[in-house]
């Protein structure tokens, strides 16, 4: 499978852009929350501002690499909401999140239902629950559960 429109723009409006670098859990973001993970990269936008087209752009290898991971680890059929919530999830914790996870566990039974609710218990930083992370968290549960 592959992240649908519907699902591009649902990780766009979770992230927001940033037209500037912005600091990040362990170092700096652009965008729509493209972490700069090398030094290349922290050097060419670091200092820069950008358009909504080019945080766009930035977002592919991250969207690539998630789908790779999704498909490979997903074993049981999606439908399209179900793989654009993980696909969501991925993009703000990273997939080492989901594979794992006892979402993953779960999701990987047939148990969609439980699935679900293990979206819901990621929603902290550092141990403190973060209102924007619950929020974001709750519309993966809901896209996730509407596509069942």
């Amino acid at each position: 499978m592959q992240i649908s429109n519907k699902g591009l723009e649902f990780i766009k409006k979770n992230e927001g852009f940033q037209a500037k670098a912005y600091p990040d859990a362990g170092g700096y973001s652009i965008g729509y929350g493209t972490f700069l993970y090398s030094p290349q990269l922290m050097a060419k936008y670091k200092n820069t501002t950008i358009t909504k087209e080019e945080g766009e752009a930035l977002m592919v290898p991250n969207l690539q690499t998630i789908t790779q991971e999704i498909n490979q680890h997903v074993k049981v059929p999606l439908t399209q909401n179900q793989f654009d919530a993980l696909a969501d999830f991925c993009y703000n914790l990273g997939c080492d999140s989901l594979t794992e996870s006892i979402l993953l566990k779960l999701l990987n039974q047939k148990n969609y239902q439980n699935a679900a609710i293990e979206f819901g218990k990621w929603i902290h930083s550092e141990g403190v629950i973060v209102p924007g992370l619950v929020a974001r968290r709750n519309e993966e549960k809901e896209l996730f559960s509407s596509g069942t």
